[in-house]
């Protein structure tokens, strides 16, 4: 209601503000139907030329539309996130888009269409690493590991491994649970039980 008092009165800043934090209030609390119209809200309320903050919007109002089950509407934020990042030059952030891109197509049982918008994402962060490192290996990884279950998905095991031992090797002792967890799942998919048991 507070928000809704400074958008009447035409108080642009403050009504943002507002709105954003009920937004993120209703995410908190699951209401993933008010907090996709706050966050709809918030993006008619900013102000266009400030990229850093629609793309916050964008990524927040992606994964609440993906969590209440509406995957058309998080891939259409995803895909306004992704332009931003691209205009902001927030590779980080155009990589998360890739992958929650992914995932979802790969959730959905769109396996091809998963794998091209991975492997996309792949090249595009391979390329802009100095000798053969990518600037942002949490974000590579990650999308290693996607690549590696969607391949699973695919019936690839022997093309997921490789990705996870990219995803691996560039996180080094960082690695996250997830990406062992996929290792792991891939080598016991393959056969190789005893590899399997030691990720």
């Amino acid at each position: 209601e507070v928000a809704l008092h400074h958008r009447t009165a035409g108080n642009q800043s403050q009504a943002l503000e507002w709105t954003l934090l009920a937004a993120r209030r209703n995410a908190r609390l699951c209401n993933h139907e008010e907090a996709l119209r706050e966050y709809q809200a918030a993006l008619e309320l900013s102000d266009r030329s400030d990229r850093r903050l629609r793309l916050e919007i964008e990524e927040a109002a992606a994964q609440i539309a993906e969590a209440a089950g509406q995957p058309e509407q998080a891939l259409a934020h995803l895909g306004n996130a992704r332009r931003l990042a691209g205009e902001a030059g927030d590779e980080a952030a155009a990589l998360r888009s890739i992958g929650a891109t992914g995932r979802i197509h790969n959730v959905r049982g769109e396996v091809p269409r998963a794998l091209k918008v991975l492997k996309e994402g792949l090249t595009q962060a391979e390329a802009s690493g100095a000798s053969g490192s990518p600037p942002h290996p949490r974000e590579y990884a990650s999308l290693c590991r996607l690549m590696a279950q969607t391949l699973l998905n695919a019936g690839q095991p022997e093309n997921a491994e490789s990705y996870c031992a990219k995803g691996l090797a560039v996180l080094g002792d960082e690695a996250t649970a997830g990406l062992t967890w996929t290792m792991g799942h891939v080598l016991a998919v393959k056969g190789r039980r005893a590899e399997a048991l030691r990720c």
